[in-house]
């Protein structure tokens, strides 16, 4: 597990639209597990969704009821790279959980990661850690291919103790 104080934690596309996440209850309650730590230690909360895809998980909606940092950020393609790191409350360190890993995680994940690396953010020594059992895809070899992707690049750590 991660010995991180300071990080935002990221969720990506966790609704009903996408079956990896769509009633997949060890999926949700390993995030909901991320979501109270990331409340314990007072850190910032971001839902990432695809606008045409419904609502955010209930069940993870209410997991943050009450906190104030949290952020909604919509994005309308796969990769939300970009919507991620212009609402980031601070260039910090970020964990990543959410679905699908070979698809919308990985896609994000990377474009944040390049954008770290590109404006040696903290003269690089900030983190980016992906939550292996908080993310999913349909089948395990999709999420498997999706993170030994992320794993093979130098600034992206694959967290599998969470």
């Amino acid at each position: 597990m991660t010995r991180l104080k300071r990080y935002t934690l990221v969720i990506i596309d966790m609704q009903p639209r996408f079956d990896s996440a769509y009633g997949n209850r060890p999926l949700i309650k390993k995030i909901r597990q991320e979501i109270a730590r990331a409340i314990e230690l007072s850190n910032h909360i971001m839902f990432v969704w695809l606008t045409c895809s419904g609502k955010i998980t209930p069940a993870l909606k209410a997991a943050v009821r009450g906190y104030s940092s949290v952020s909604y950020v919509p994005k309308t393609s796969q990769d939300g790279g970009t919507e991620v790191l212009e609402a980031l409350p601070r260039k910090t360190h970020i964990r990543f959980c959410g679905v699908n890993t070979n698809q919308c995680v990985q896609d994000t994940v990377l474009t944040v990661a390049k954008d770290y690396a590109r404006n040696n953010y903290a003269g690089g020594r900030l983190k980016i850690e992906v939550i292996a059992n908080g993310c999913a895809s349909f089948f395990d070899s999709n999420h498997d291919a999706g993170l030994r992707i992320m794993n093979a690049q130098s600034n992206i750590k694959i967290d599998r103790a969470a």
